[in-house]
C-alpha cells in the first residue's frame, strides 16, 4: 500500500517558555513501518511504532514538526506542519523602529518586529486611540505633543506582548514657496524662487532638469528645454524635522501650443 504520513498534536502552543507536546501519528501504509520525527528545534528521534510521541520544548520559538515515514521497501512520505499548526512556545517579544521626533501632518513610518516572528502586528496610536494593523503601517499625527505608540504582537495561538515607544511631535518647517511665473513660452526661460519661512534652515532646492540644487532660500533658474518639470523645495530644521513642496514649471512651444499660440485661425461663415 501507498505510505500516507500524517498527524495531529494534542497540544501545539503554551505563552509559557516551556511546553511538552504530545504528538499522535496517524500515518497509514501498512505494517514495518518506520518513523522519523524533527522537532524543529534540533532535536529528532527514530521510532518503529505509531505510539504517541512526546517532546519537550525548552526555549521560545515557532517550530515546524516534520514526519517522515519509511516502509520495508525504503519508500518515504512526509508531512510537516502548516503554518497555523507549527509549535508555538512563549510570547513574541515585540520591538518598535520609528523616529523619536517628527513633524506633525506628515507621514510617519512605524516598523515592528518580534521574537520570533508574530502573526499579527496591532498598533495603538495615543493621540486619538487611533488602531492600525501590519507590521510596517504610516500615521500622520495632526497636533503637535508627546503621544505614546503600543505595539502588541500575538502569535497564531493568541499569545501576546507588547511594546511601547514615545514619539515627540512637533510644528515642523512647511517649505511651501512662490514663483515669479511658472509657465513660459520661450527659452531660455528664468524663474524667481522665493521661500519666506523660517530663520535657521537649511534648503535643497531641485530644479527637475537635472541641474545642480541650490541651497539658498530665494534663487533664481533658467529653463533651457521644453517640457513639464517638477521643481521641489525641501527645507530642514535645526531639529532635522523636514517637509517638501513640490510645483510644475511649464515650458511651452512659443508657435504651437496653447496659450504660446500668437496665431489664431478663424472660420468664416458665409
Amino acid at each position: 500500500p501507498v505510505v500516507n504520513a500524517s498527524l495531529t498534536i494534542k497540544n501545539n502552543f503554551s505563552c509559557d517558555t516551556f511546553l511538552l507536546s504530545s504528538f499522535i501519528n496517524t500515518t497509514t501504509g501498512g505494517d514495518g513501518l518506520s518513523y522519523k520525527w524533527y522537532f524543529g528545534d534540533g532535536d529528532s528521534t527514530i521510532v518503529t511504532t505509531k505510539d504517541t510521541v512526546k517532546h519537550l520544548y525548552k526555549n521560545p520559538g515557532n517550530y515546524i514538526v516534520k514526519l517522515v515515514a519509511t516502509n520495508a521497501s525504503n519508500c518515504k512520505a512526509t508531512y510537516t506542519t502548516p503554518n497555523d499548526k507549527k509549535i508555538f512556545v512563549g510570547k513574541p517579544k515585540p520591538s518598535i523602529v520609528s523616529a523619536d521626533t517628527v513633524c506633525s501632518n506628515t507621514n510617519v513610518v512605524l516598523t515592528g518586529s518580534s521574537v520570533p516572528v508574530a502573526y499579527s502586528y496591532k498598533w495603538i496610536i495615543s493621540d486619538h486611540n487611533s488602531t492600525l494593523y501590519g507590521a510596517t503601517p504610516t500615521y500622520k499625527f495632526d497636533t503637535p505633543g508627546t503621544y505614546t505608540i503600543t505595539l502588541v504582537a500575538s502569535n497564531y495561538a493568541g499569545c501576546s506582548d507588547t511594546a511601547k515607544k514615545q514619539i515627540v511631535v512637533k510644528t515642523g518647517p512647511v517649505a511651501d514657496f512662490t514663483m515669479d511665473q511658472n509657465i513660459g513660452c520661450s527659452l531660455p526661460f528664468p524663474v524667481q524662487f522665493t521661500y519666506s519661512g523660517g530663520a535657521n534652515f537649511t534648503y535643497d532646492w531641485n530644479f527637475g532638469d537635472g541641474t545642480p540644487n541650490a541651497t539658498t532660500p530665494t534663487v533664481s533658474h533658467t529653463y533651457s528645454a521644453i517640457g513639464q518639470l517638477a521643481t521641489s523645495l525641501t527645507v530642514t530644521d535645526p531639529f532635522g524635522l523636514q517637509h517638501t513642496t513640490y510645483h510644475t514649471i511649464t515650458v511651452l512651444d512659443e508657435n504651437n501650443t496653447f496659450p504660446c499660440q500668437t496665431t489664431v485661425a478663424v472660420l468664416n461663415m458665409a
